[in-house]
């Protein structure tokens, strides 16, 4: 073994003594870990006269499948740069095509402007793998120059390039690019379509909306659901009235798309088509829509709503139940204190929200009820929309919570109390009505439950 120590090169030594010659000979060492080590110090001293050398290591490297060495030795050539690039061009041509993508890597990170050409060419070399790494360099290297490449590309045969170059082109925003991402999101494959579609997300062009709504009547089903999400996503009112058109699709996928894109664009002329899709006979599709009336938040949608509260679809009623929360509507009260019936939790959850939010005292003992509900975040919920009506009613119910087993619910009521004794401190009284009048045992008895749990007043629910 002593021999065999002796026989390695000192690379800390060499390091140490700028010693080049030598460490570009331990990079053609047998030993692994030391051809490593030596690529590593030559990273470190950064010479130009270690290129040529350590090019040569890369590509043995690469040959020989070791990545760490290939690693190290690219990060090596990112430092040098300027010496770096033209021979890495040259790799370019090398006949190995594990070689070839990893030059192409390399001369992302220089992002240096004389690559321009000979990764441009690269995107037609016969390897697929090749023609995708330099579809993906294009972007970062000259985003000017890479367009009509990049155009190109978009009609690669193998479907990893086509959709590379989508993304690539998300990234640089060229009006010359609208024509192909549209005829793009007719791609045969779904994530070309998609990236695609983000790209044209990423342009927000009028150019692109018009072509995006001529899209919308494709006999395709996916360039109308890709041109419908698009146009949400850009959120431009010239889109409303075709996407309305669209809420009458044939495809429920297509129908939801719009309804979701009408939310976002949020104009007003789209309630009350939004309101007849309420009706639809797709539960997905009600579903979508009482999400985009949500985000609307027009009171002409209430009532509908309300009656939504009663779809059988769960994703519905829970959505409808999200709308009446952020419209925070009187009228919804009643039916809201209905739903907290409904068999599924996260429903009962979601109600709860919007009544704590429209904070009306009609809500208390439902609510004081919900305490006890089966399931820990309903009761958890339950706490919290108590508090924020700041009823004293439900003070008793809300100590007895704080013996609740689980943890959150504990939590939630000692928030909930520290809610309501805030609200008596500072004479404020409940939105709807006073229920404190000068009833003093009310303030004392939270404060003698804060005392036996030791509430810790800057806790946030």
């Amino acid at each position: 073994m002593g021999e065999k120590e002796k026989s390695e090169p000192d690379i800390k030594k060499m390091k140490a003594e700028k010693d080049i010659e030598g460490l570009i000979k331990a990079l053609k060492q047998e030993k692994k870990e030391v051809r490593e080590n030596a690529a590593i110090a030559l990273r470190e001293i950064e010479d130009p006269k270690t290129v040529e050398p350590l090019i040569q290591a890369l590509i043995q490297a690469i040959k020989d499948e070791e990545c760490n060495i290939t690693n190290g030795v690219v990060w090596v050539l990112k430092k040098m740069r300027e010496p770096a690039v033209e021979l890495l061009i040259k790799v370019l041509k090398d006949v190995n095509k594990d070689v070839r993508k990893t030059a192409i890597q390399a001369l992302r990170l220089m992002e240096d402007e004389r690559a321009i050409h000979p990764v441009i060419q690269a995107t037609k070399d016969q390897d697929k793998d090749i023609r995708k790494e330099a579809v993906k360099v294009l972007r970062f290297i000259s985003k000017k120059r890479a367009v009509e490449p990049l155009i190109q590309a978009l009609k690669d045969e193998n479907k990893d390039v086509r959709k590379e170059a989508a993304e690539a082109l998300m990234f640089i925003n060229d009006v010359r690019t609208i024509e192909p991402l549209i005829q793009a999101i007719k791609d045969g494959d779904k994530d070309v379509r998609w990236s695609a579609a983000c790209a044209l997300i990423a342009i927000k062009s009028i150019s692109a909306v018009e072509s995006l709504i001529e899209a919308l009547k494709d006999i395709n089903n996916d360039v109308r659901w890709s041109a419908a999400i698009s146009l949400g996503k850009i959120g431009y009112e010239k889109a409303t009235e075709p996407l309305i058109q669209v809420l009458k699709d044939e495809n429920r996928h297509v129908k939801s798309a719009a309804a979701e894109a009408l939310g976002e664009i949020r104009d007003g002329r789209a309630v009350e088509p939004l309101i007849q899709a309420l009706k639809d006979e797709d539960e997905d599709v009600r579903a979508s829509v009482a999400l985009a009336l949500a985000s609307i938040e027009d009171k002409r949608a209430v009532e509908p709503l309300i009656q939504t509260l009663n779809d059988e679809n769960v994703v519905a009623r829970h959505r409808a139940a999200f709308a009446l929360k952020n419209m925070g509507d009187a009228r919804a009260v009643e039916p809201l204190i209905q739903a907290l019936k409904d068999e599924n939790s996260e429903v009962r959850e979601m109600v709860i929200e919007a009544l704590g939010n429209i904070e009306d005292i009609r809500a208390v003992e439902p609510l004081i009820q919900a305490l006890k509900d089966e399931d820990c975040i309903v009761r958890c919920k339950a706490a919290g929309s108590l508090g924020l009506i700041g009823d004293a009613r439900a003070v008793e119910p809300l100590i007895q919570a704080l013996k609740d087993e689980d943890e959150d619910v504990r939590r939630g009521a000692e928030w909930a109390l520290g809610q309501i004794e805030g609200r008596r401190r500072k004479g404020k009284r409940s939105t709807r009505q006073s229920v404190y009048k000068d009833n003093h045992k009310v303030l004392r008895t939270i404060e003698d439950a804060m005392q036996e749990i030791d509430y810790e007043k800057d806790y946030e629910l």
